[in-house]
């Protein structure tokens, strides 16, 4: 037990190192952003003492009630552990050294281009995280919960890393992240991060969360950075899951690249399943949400259930809209571009709105391995994709997809500044085969959408077949001349609805 002291009083330094099963506690109140005047406090500023870090896990530890930091490396770090509990501590300034941590695993960015990709074939370094939990080839269980992890100028928030063939479970609950910037010699910043690699597999419950003010922008003098809220990254032949739930995020600041939850599949064809159900993410310099399944022979799905996604801010994105597929201030990204990859996308009963880009791009353009992407798909029900300033839809691809499925129902894609839907085939081979269907179509759509209100166009097709019948058009009678255009395809707009439907206009 580590008894409150007044803050005048030197804490605690040099780190502590527990054994197997023991549990390390701050006496008196609840410390977590409290501002006691006498508080139960460690630090390490000593790199020669324990790696470090303030306080190493063992098996079996509990750490609860303790003010963490500063820290020369972590706050709170422990590898190949298991039955591990962090509860209720208050970790901050943490990582003073800028040691790497979590590192994004290579990849290859897209371009637009055709086969055109940009690689990063040393990833991209974070800093060491204020709580860290690895795992290189042990069975591990970790709870993390109820910590307020902040103000660190060169640390992840919470992260947690499975390698060879660990297989490892954890939950992270109701913890509260905020003010972490990027530190100058790193390439990304996360509030919470989840990775796998090798054959490891990494289960994770991530629920109750509040991420805010992760990154830092150009005017504090370091630099734009590319923040994360909600990060998980896999590579190799490893499998991980996440669901989260009940999360919160706001003002995510940086650059291009900031988002609120990014999944990344990097490179060996690794498996992924992201949730993320009733949560709210706002303002937001980049994508807001993406899928980015950048690996050959990987598998990537995404659900989105009850989820608020509003207000990207990217001031370059109409121009970097024609470069790249992503990082433009969509509400939500999916992208495809691993040969023989799988890429899907549901969202149910969410709204994404208010972006400088679209609000759900699917664009696939293979730059990982030969060959065309297995199968890009989505599927969007009773959802709202409204008021994005490009478009509220946008579906292209310039390299082949053996099937490309598209599914929208009960769902409002109403009013944009740009073209409300966008539909274009750029691949000049002819080895896509596409399924859109909006209502009437292969995939059992009712139809019963909303799709009016852009400019100068409601949709625009190039190349593609989709259907959107029993749909409304804003008036009686279907779309108006010169609403709809169709290059080298067609939208089917039989049968349109005289009346919007009820509740979904």
């Amino acid at each position: 037990m580590v008894l409150p002291a007044s803050t005048t009083v030197p804490p605690l330094n040099g780190g502590i190192a527990l054994k197997r099963n023991q549990t390390l506690i701050g006496a008196g109140p609840a410390v977590p952003g409290a501002r006691l005047r006498a508080e139960p406090r460690i630090e390490n500023t000593q790199r020669t003492h324990h790696h470090g870090d303030a306080i190493e896990l063992a098996d079996g530890a509990r750490v609860e009630n303790l003010v963490v930091g500063p820290a020369y490396r972590g706050g709170i770090y422990g590898i190949n552990v298991t039955n591990v509990l962090v509860h209720g501590n208050d970790v901050s300034a943490t990582n003073s050294s800028c040691t790497t941590g979590f590192v994004v695993q290579p990849f290859v960015l897209p371009t637009m281009a055709p086969g055109v990709g940009a690689p990063f074939s040393s990833g991209l370094a974070n800093g060491w995280a204020a709580i860290m939990i690895d795992a290189s080839h042990a069975t591990e269980r970790a709870l993390i919960t109820g910590n307020y992890v902040h103000d660190s100028a060169c640390a992840d928030g919470i992260d947690v890393r499975a390698s060879g063939r660990a297989q490892m479970a954890v939950r992270v609950l109701h913890n509260r992240v905020t003010r972490l910037r990027e530190g100058q010699s790193q390439q990304s910043v996360l509030a919470i991060g989840m990775q796998t690699t090798g054959r490891s597999s990494l289960t994770a419950i991530v629920d109750g969360n509040t991420e805010t003010y992760i990154g830092n922008a150009i005017y504090d003098g370091q630099g734009d950075a590319d923040s994360e809220g909600l990060f998980a990254n896999a590579a190799g032949h490893s499998v991980l899951a996440e669901r989260a739930s009940r999360n919160t995020f706001a003002h995510g600041l940086g650059h291009l690249s900031a988002n609120c939850f990014e999944a990344a599949a990097s490179n060996g064809g690794p498996t992924m399943h992201i949730g993320l159900s009733h949560s709210s993410c706002q303002d937001v310099v980049g994508d807001i949400l993406e899928a980015d399944n950048l690996s050959r022979d990987a598998t990537l799905t995404f659900r989105v259930e009850h989820v608020v996604a509003e207000h990207s801010t990217f001031s370059g994105a109409e121009a970097f809209h024609q470069v790249e597929p992503g990082d433009d201030g969509d509400c939500m990204l999916e992208v495809a571009s691993g040969a023989a990859s799988t890429t899907s996308v549901q969202i149910e009963h969410s709204r994404l709105a208010h972006c400088v880009a679209d609000g759900l791009g699917v664009v696939s353009n293979v730059v990982d391995g030969s060959g065309p992407v297995s199968r890009l798909g989505f599927n969007i029900e009773n959802s709202q994709l409204i008021d994005n300033q490009q478009s509220n839809l946008r579906v292209a691809n310039v390299t082949p997809v053996i099937t490309l499925d598209g599914r929208i129902a009960g769902s409002d894609l109403a009013r944009s500044e740009g073209n409300a839907v966008i539909l274009e085939d750029l691949d000049t081979t002819g080895g896509t085969h596409a399924r859109l269907d909006f209502g009437g179509g292969s995939l059992g759509s009712a139809g019963r959408n909303c799709i009016y209100g852009g400019r100068p166009l409601t949709a625009e097709v190039v190349g593609y077949s989709a259907s959107a019948r029993d749909d409304w058009w804003g008036q009686p009678g279907g779309p108006s001349p010169g609403q709809v255009e169709a290059v080298r395809g067609r939208l089917d707009t039989a049968h349109p609805l005289a009346r919007p439907p009820a509740p979904t206009c």
